[in-house]
This record gives structure tokens, C-alpha cells and sequence, in this order.
């Protein structure tokens, strides 16, 4: 039993008041509940209950720190797991000092909370990942979650938040908060936000939200199971930025954001939603099944970007940790060195999908997106919407498999897709597997510099290939196996043993609609449109005279060659002529022209003594036509 500040089970032990240094204390209160309040001025409410008395800091205006050092404890392990919290300005926990509660029964009823007004700090400058805020449960039960409120948290060196399960029960989940930025930097050991489950146990979700996630040299956040159970889901929620970069070399560690499955449990799902997410130097963001289980699905949605880039080269490595989205099926020396050794040499699981939303997704420097199946089972499917996708220098987008069915692709892009330095989209199927599907939407399509679209199988029948695009420059379709390594820019659904693939590219033109203007429907008034300068008693009239004149028939040539000229200068005379005002033009109606009345009757002039026809009105007869004789 440690020696320290204990008291009975279910009831409470709080330290309230300044600053709070724990160098090497123990608190212990089995099942209850453990206070640590670092006040400066305001006022602390208390509130009777049954485990003894219940703490609430609204009136509080400013908070003091609170330090854990030289392997500090606070405990609260019991039947139910009992409840930790901690309240301050700075909450600090460092040099092998743990937080943990440990949950021994089949109901769960406490928590372990860490609320800080300015930041929360894990560092640990040992390599064993001894500094934690740790929940397990060993029983039916589940882990109590842990809940981190802080503008900042950052855990460097070998801390750990984490949660974990061995038996029947759930590993408690996590919830990280940070108004400001959630930084992760392994510098000795891992630092990990993790949730880990054994035996037919579930490992807990886990949730980040802040307007900034960086994960440096090797920071994990991951659910991961050992046993039959699940790995939980890892969700992440940043408005600004998610940076993924960078491992930990002395134990092939990745940066990395999602769960993973060493056993043959599945993983849960990985689920990103920022303003600008950026994989490099070795990272990875995903799911990863390395045994019997299935990877869950991966989901992203970027408002401004995704970026995957470049790779990192450790001494003595195989092969460089290529910068990955994936939602993949690993082989054992694809993992890192802890957990190598107990993996089978040929994992059996399917992979996940991956969707992807951002405007702009860039893929380069031999970086990837996959739902690659390196085992026995399905390759997944890729399903990307952007307005431009760019992949160079061997950048790729992969649903391919080793044995299996190769996954489809499924690319709807508003402008661009350009691929160039050896990049390649591929669907293959090694084995007996058929070749995945490949769809593609894209205004314009690029591909340069061996760069491929692939759908190829080896004993399976090739895979269909669909392209919808006003243009595609330099690929062409080559019935080719081998399309990796000829220098050419290749469109193929090839099988080597079985029957081809099909490759249609719908080229769709521009609508010739598109630039003509909305004519108005009103109808005009024609009289209000033309000014009529010359007035005549007769109305209108059209002539016609062609070019030099009106045939005397219809098959009669024109005799003459001159054509109608006009011989007005085409400039103004004088500089007077730009100095005239226009005249303003009205438009007026034409007077009416008389109206022709019927002769009906016929009678002599008597001026002329000409015979006339007229109308047989009383009035004097008006002359319609006269003749003399």
C-alpha cells in the first residue's frame, strides 16, 4: 500500500487552495473521488453528497497552477472506477507522475477530468511512457472516460493520455478540448493520445477538437486492439489545421491520426474535418489492419486543402515510410518494432474505403492515397471530390491487392486532373483477383513523364476504366502489362491470363448555348423605334436593284459591271462636323392616305363636257376617272 494522503473507499479527498505541488505525494481514494482546486481569488461552492462533498468554480476569476513531479500519484482505482479532477491555471504533469483511476467492477461511475484555464502540459523525459493520464478496466465494465478542457494541451517526450481494456469490458473514451492548439512531439518515447483493448474487450473512441492539431516526430492519436474486440473510432475536428509530420526513429514510430488492428478485431473509423490538412515526411492518417481484422473507413473533409507529401528514410530500413491517407491491409514488417513479431506473415482482412472532399488535394514525392489489401482480402474503394487533383513524382492514388479483388476509384473533379514524374492511378489485382473499376470526371485530364491510369490484372480479368472529359493530353490507351515501366503515358486494363478489361473515354463538347444571351420576350412597339425625317403623302415603298441593276427576267444576265458605290467621304470634312450637335430625332406616325371609293355611277362634265364616273352622292361627284370623246 503507498504511503500518503488516503481515505476510506467512495469518499472524497480534495486539496483546495493556491498553488498545488505534488513531488512525489500520493492521493488515494479507492472509488471516490480525488479534488485538486488551485484558486486564486473568487469564491469555491461546495455541495454535500454521498461520496462526501462536490466542487463547482463558477464564481472563480483567476486559478493558480498545479504540478505533479518525481512520480506523483493520484488514485482512485475501485468497483465503479472513481472520480479525478483537476482544476487550475497551468495543470503540469511530468517525471514519471501518474494520473489513474482503475475500474474493478461490472458498473463504471467516476471520470478522470482536467480542466485548465491556460494549458495542460504531459512531458517526459524518460523513454518508458511512465507520465500518464491513464483509465483501464479489467473487468465487465468500462474504463472511465477522460475529458482534457484546456486553450492548449501539448504532450511531449513519452506522455501518455490513454485508456485501455483486458477482458470483457470497454476501454473508457477520450475528449480533448483546446480552444487554441492540441500539439503532440515525441522527443524520447512516443507522446500518444491512445485507447488499447485486449481479449474480447472494445478500445474507447476518441475525439480532438481544436482550431490546431500538430502531430510532430512520431505524436500518435489511435484506438488499437490486441484481441478479438474493436479498435474505437478517432475522430478530429480542427478549423484552422491538422498537420501530421514526421517519426520516431528509434522505434520506426509514425506521426499518425486513426485506429489500427493488430489482431483480429476490426479497427473503427478515421474522421478529419479542417480547413487544411497536411501528411508529410512519413506520417499517416487512416485506418490499418495487420491480421484477420477489417480497416474501418476513412473520411475527410478540407475546405481549402489536402495535402500528402514526401517520406522518411530510417538507417538500416527496408523500404522509406512513404507519407499516406489510407484505409489498407499491412503486411508485419510494414508495422513498427514493438508489435512486429506477433503479427501472421500474411494478414486476411478487408480494407476500408477512403473519401476525400477538399478543393485542391496534392499528392507528391512518392506519397500515396490507398485502400490497398497487401493480404489475402478486398482492396477498398477511394472515392475523391475536388475541383483540382495533382499528383508528381510518384505520387499515387492505389486500391490495388496483392491476391484479392482490387478496389475501385471513383475521381469527380470539377477542373483538373493532372499527373506527371512517374504518378499513377491504379486498380490492379494480383493472383486470381479481378482488376478494380476506375471512374474519372474531369474537365481536362494531364498526364506527362510516364505517368499511368491502370487497371490491370494478373490471373483475374482486367479491370473497366471510364474516363468523361473535354480533353486528355498525352495519355493514351496501350494494351500493356507492363505499364510502370514503359516510358509512355498509358490508359490499360490488361490481364495477363485472362480476359481484358474495357477503357471508354467519353469526350464531351462545349455547349453551344452556353455564350448566347436571354433575348427579351416583350413585344416592341415598332412606331416609337423608327424616326421618320421624310413625310410623303404616298406611304412606303421597297425597291430592290441588286448589284448594278433589276434583270429583265429571271435568266437574264446583269449586263452591266459597275456595282452601287458610295461616294460620301467616309471622314468628316472639317473638324466642324464633330463640333455639330446631333439632331434629336422624334418618331411620328405617317397621315393616313385617302381612301378609294367605288364609282357607281357615270355622268357628264359640265365645264368640259367630258364623260366622268362617279359616286352618286348629292355632294359634287369626286372624279375617280374621266375620258374625252
Amino acid at each position: 500500500s503507498p504511503t500518503g494522503l488516503r481515505v476510506h473507499p467512495g469518499k472524497t479527498l480534495a486539496l483546495v487552495g493556491g498553488e498545488i505541488n505534488l513531488a512525489g505525494g500520493i492521493l488515494t481514494a479507492p472509488a471516490g473521488q480525488l479534488e485538486l482546486g488551485s484558486v486564486g481569488s473568487g469564491l469555491v461552492n461546495l455541495q454535500a453528497i454521498p461520496q462526501g462533498w462536490q466542487f463547482t468554480y463558477e464564481g472563480m476569476s483567476t486559478f493558480q497552477n498545479i504540478s505533479l513531479t518525481k512520480a506523483a500519484l493520484l488514485d482512485s482505482t475501485g468497483n465503479g472506477g472513481g472520480t479525478i479532477r483537476l482544476q487550475g491555471k497551468r495543470v503540469d504533469l511530468t517525471g514519471n507522475s501518474l494520473v489513474f483511476s482503475q475500474n474493478n467492477s461490472a458498473q463504471t461511475l467516476g471520470r478522470i477530468q482536467v480542466n485548465a484555464s491556460e494549458a495542460f502540459t504531459i512531458a517526459e523525459n524518460g523513454a518508458k511512457n511512465r507520465t500518464r493520464l491513464w483509465s483501464e478496466t479489467g473487468g465487465r465494465g468500462q474504463g472511465v472516460d477522460i475529458v482534457v478542457n484546456a486553450p492548449q494541451v501539448s504532450i511531449r517526450g513519452a506522455g501518455v493520455i490513454g485508456t485501455w481494456a483486458n477482458n470483457l469490458g470497454k476501454a473508457g473514451t477520450i475528449n480533448i478540448q483546446a480552444s487554441q492548439s492540441v500539439q503532440l512531439e515525441s522527443l524520447i518515447g512516443a507522446s500518444q493520445i491512445a485507447s488499447t483493448s485486449y481479449n474480447t474487450a472494445n478500445a474507447g473512441d476518441i475525439f480532438v477538437t481544436s482550431p490546431s492539431v500538430r502531430l510532430l516526430n512520431g505524436g500518435l492519436i489511435s484506438s488499437a486492439t490486441f484481441g478479438r474486440g474493436a479498435a474505437g473510432n478517432v475522430t478530429v475536428h480542427a478549423a484552422d489545421q491538422v498537420e501530421v509530420s514526421g517519426v520516431y526513429a528509434p522505434l520506426a514510430l509514425r506521426s499518425g491520426i486513426g485506429p489500427v488492428s493488430f489482431a483480429p478485431g476490426p479497427t473503427g473509423d478515421a474522421i478529419i474535418s479542417t480547413r487544411k490538412l497536411t501528411v508529410a515526411d512519413g506520417g499517416q492518417v487512416g485506418t490499418f489492419a495487420l491480421a484477420g481484422g477489417s480497416a474501418g473507413n476513412v473520411t475527410i473533409h478540407a475546405s481549402e486543402s489536402v495535402e500528402v507529401k514526401g517520406q522518411a528514410i530510417l538507417p538500416g530500413a527496408a523500404e522509406p515510410l512513404w507519407s499516406r491517407i489510407s484505409a489498407a491491409v499491412l503486411l508485419a514488417n510494414q508495422a513498427d518494432n514493438n508489435v512486429r513479431s506477433t503479427l501472421p506473415s500474411q494478414p486476411s482482412g478487408t480494407s476500408g474505403n477512403v473519401m476525400i472532399q477538399t478543393p485542391f488535394l496534392n499528392i507528391h514525392h512518392d506519397a500515396r492515397v490507398t485502400a490497398e489489401n497487401y493480404g489475402t482480402g478486398k482492396a477498398g474503394m477511394i472515392d475523391i471530390q475536388s475541383n483540382i487533383v495533382r499528383l508528381s513524382d510518384r505520387g499515387q492514388i492505389s486500391a490495388a491487392t496483392a491476391s484479392g479483388g482490387g478496389g475501385d476509384i471513383d475521381l469527380r473533379l470539377q477542373d483538373l486532373l493532372q499527373m506527371r514524374y512517374g504518378s499513377f492511378i491504379a486498380a490492379n489485382a494480383g493472383g486470381s483477383g479481378n482488376g478494380g473499376n476506375i471512374s474519372i470526371y474531369a474537365p481536362v485530364i494531364l498526364g506527362l513523364e510516364n505517368s499511368d491510369i491502370i487497371a490491370n490484372a494478373f490471373k483475374g480479368r482486367g479491370g473497366n476504366i471510364d474516363i468523361t472529359t473535354q480533353s486528355v493530353i498525352g495519355l493514351k490507351f496501350r494494351n500493356t502489362l507492363t505499364p510502370r515501366t514503359d516510358l509512355t503515358n498509358d490508359i490499360t486494363a490488361s490481364s495477363a491470363y485472362n480476359v481484358n478489361g474495357t477503357v471508354q473515354i467519353h469526350n464531351i463538347g462545349i455547349d453551344p448555348n452556353s455564350g448566347f444571351g436571354i433575348l427579351p420576350t416583350e413585344v416592341v412597339d415598332s412606331s416609337q423605334q423608327i424616326a421618320n425625317s421624310c413625310q410623303t403623302k404616298q406611304g412606303s415603298r421597297f425597291i430592290a436593284t441588286g448589284r448594278g441593276g433589276i434583270t429583265i427576267s429571271p435568266s437574264h444576265a446583269v449586263m452591266t459591271p459597275h456595282t452601287w458605290q458610295d461616294l460620301r467621304a467616309s471622314h468628316p470634312t472639317s473638324n466642324s462636323d464633330f463640333d455639330r450637335p446631333l439632331k434629336t430625332l422624334q418618331a411620328s406616325t405617317l397621315p393616313e392616305p385617302a381612301k378609294l371609293v367605288e364609282a357607281t355611277t357615270w355622268q357628264r362634265n359640265p365645264h368640259t363636257g367630258e364623260m366622268e364616273l362617279g359616286t352618286g352622292y348629292s355632294m359634287p361627284a369626286q372624279t375617280i376617272a374621266s375620258c374625252s370623246g
